[in-house]
């Protein structure tokens, strides 16, 4: 989130549109939407999408949705790649 948060205005400042709607996104609608079963993988050690905040967030949409089933495994020493 500090990430974030530090190159929110820079990406407005160089015209990075693209990155602008990868960080001003919010995924919480579409996951509440979903009807199929989810499995959610995540990486211990993750820099670009670290567990935590995350599985809560995930664990939250979808918990206001309708996938009738979800797996969410997060692998220890695991990375992004």
């Amino acid at each position: 989130l500090t990430t974030l948060r530090a190159v929110g205005p820079g990406c407005r400042t160089v015209r990075a549109h693209y990155l602008c709607h990868i960080i001003d996104f919010d995924p919480a609608p579409h996951l509440a939407k979903i009807q199929a079963p989810v499995l959610a993988l995540f990486g211990e050690h993750d820099p670009m999408v670290p567990p935590d905040p995350n599985v809560s967030l995930l664990e939250a949409a979808l918990d206001g949705g309708k996938a009738p089933v979800r797996h969410i495994q997060i692998f220890p020493e695991g990375n992004h790649m």
